[in-house]
């Protein structure tokens, strides 16, 4: 079994099992070996959490809406409600993370960003 394992001193601290995540692994090696530390690891097992359970919302819908069944309105308001509570707590904890582009936003890098844009015709092809 695989696991997201921090490896801070000589301590090794077992997060979530990848068997069950499938895709935040992605998620640790787009950033750099430091990224994450051991005060930012409970966020990232969470984050990893909130992940999977927002996956399991998904695909409770997706049965929801084709199934053959009777459709039943109140159980699919419910989980479209946590499937927003759930898109929410996934946003903070990515800020938190420093996952996000807005959240690595600074005011240095806007403006160097910014230089050289909208200085020519929009009209004007090259």
């Amino acid at each position: 079994m695989f696991a997201i394992d921090i490896v801070l001193s000589s301590e090794r601290y077992q997060l979530i099992s990848l068997s069950e995540i499938r895709g935040p692994p992605q998620i640790v090696n787009a950033f750099p070996a430091d990224w994450f530390n051991a005060g930012s690891a409970p966020v990232l097992a969470q984050y990893c959490r909130t992940v999977i359970a927002a996956r399991r919302i998904g695909q409770l819908i997706k049965q929801i809406a084709h199934s053959g069944g009777e459709y039943d309105m109140d159980q699919h308001l419910a989980l479209i409600r946590e499937q927003n509570k759930t898109s929410a707590t996934i946003k903070t904890l990515a800020t938190a993370l420093r996952l996000t582009p807005q959240s690595r936003y600074n005011p240095g890098s806007a403006a160097t960003a910014s230089k050289g844009v909208g200085t020519g015709k929009p009209w004007i092809f090259d």
